[in-house]
């Protein structure tokens, strides 16, 4: 099993949220080699933060920040893919805490032309507010989450195991759907379909947009996570109620991925930026460069 693992994990501001998922990841039975922090354009500083966990973790962390213009996690997301390294990358968005095993779980399953979803167990506000970094250091979030909360995630890995078998027997277009809020392919196939298409700008869709693609270039998607878990701590939403800017272009999108056209233009590899907005400072390297 190739275990050279790339950490992305998408960022904007709300830094204690930051704190909480690398507190997860310095607790995960398997080790990441790497970690990417995807930010889009933060006022606040993670310096820190960062410098502090590079420490901590062993690892280096590496801050590639783009210009606040808008809600942009493709054009984010697709920085973190560019500085990664070759094996695994897993993203994760900085609202979320894992419990130990989640990672190592995730690189057991993990396969070349597969991608792997979770599905989040969503705290309420309550439940956010009393997250404290003894108990994520310890692990144990028995205290915190109820046990209707687990079941969901049971019931939604089930529901996903029906579609892909659905989508193997031709009964279904795609099988489970990918969710960039914690999702896991290998570099070598993300790149196969240009990565996330950065003609999505505002909330939505670039994640569905990606998984549909995938799906056409013949990587299979797949839901593994029955027993291990991921948190989603409470935040209010990014978007009004209804709106969805993206969505006449999503739409139009999937129906050339329908057809097997699976390559974005403004992906990972482009002609249409230069990037001038993309800084990138590395800590536990001590190098700073420009990307």
């Amino acid at each position: 099993m190739d275990t050279n693992i790339t950490l992305v994990i998408t960022m904007y501001n709300r830094i204690e949220m930051l704190r909480n998922i690398l507190l997860s990841v310095s607790i995960q039975t398997q080790k990441v080699n790497r970690i990417i922090i995807a930010d889009d354009g933060s006022e606040q500083d993670p310096a820190e933060i960062l410098e502090e966990f590079s420490k901590e973790l062993s690892v280096p962390i590496t801050h590639v920040r783009q210009a606040d213009n808008g809600f942009r996690a493709a054009r984010s997301r697709n920085n973190g893919v560019r500085a990664a390294d070759d094996g695994i990358i897993i993203f994760a968005d900085q609202d979320v805490v894992f419990t130990p095993g989640y990672f190592e779980y995730l690189c057991k399953n993990m396969r070349k032309g597969k991608f792997l979803v979770g599905y989040l167990l969503r705290l309420d506000e309550k439940q956010s507010a009393g997250i404290r970094r003894e108990m994520i250091r310890s692990g144990d979030f028995s205290s915190l989450v109820r046990d209707e909360q687990i079941m969901e995630v049971k019931k939604q890995y089930r529901k996903e195991k029906i579609y892909e078998w659905l989508h193997k027997l031709h009964l279904r277009p795609i099988g489970p759907k990918l969710r960039s809020g914690i999702c896991a392919i290998y570099k070598s196939d993300i790149e196969v379909v240009n990565g996330f298409d950065e003609g999505y700008q505002g909330w939505g869709h670039e994640d569905d947009d990606l998984g549909w693609r995938l799906y056409a270039a013949g990587i299979q998607g797949k839901n593994v996570f029955d027993s291990e878990y991921s948190l989603h701590q409470y935040h209010p939403p990014h978007r009004a109620p209804g709106e969805r800017v993206n969505k006449d272009y999503f739409e139009n999108r999937k129906i050339a991925a329908r057809k097997g056209e699976f390559w974005c233009e403004k992906g990972v590899v482009n002609d249409f930026d230069d990037y001038d907005d993309v800084t990138s400072v590395t800590y536990g390297e001590l190098q700073e460069k420009g990307l």
